[in-house]
């Protein structure tokens, strides 16, 4: 089954702040994350918002913890919120 999450960032957090840390991750449209199905991304209301999906909630949790989170934490990018959809 799909593991489907929308993360939202905090307002002030660019796109191109959001990019720069994803090129330090090693990851991309031509290169995703391990489990990575799809990756949408939008601005609401000042907020940059992920759509992902994701093979399971392992991938995503393990990608999360282990790679991203630590690289947008160098970058001083507070986690975003995440809900599952």
């Amino acid at each position: 089954m799909v593991y489907k999450i929308k993360a939202t960032f905090a307002e002030g957090v660019t796109l191109d702040q959001l990019h720069a840390a994803i090129q330090q991750m090693g990851v991309g449209p031509d290169n995703p994350a391990p489990g990575n199905i799809n990756h949408e991304e939008s601005v609401k209301n000042n907020q940059v918002v992920f759509i992902e999906e994701w093979e399971s909630q392992g991938a995503f949790e393990t990608f999360f913890t282990q790679t991203a989170h630590p690289v947008i934490s160098k970058n001083g990018i507070a986690s975003p919120e995440i809900k599952q959809l």
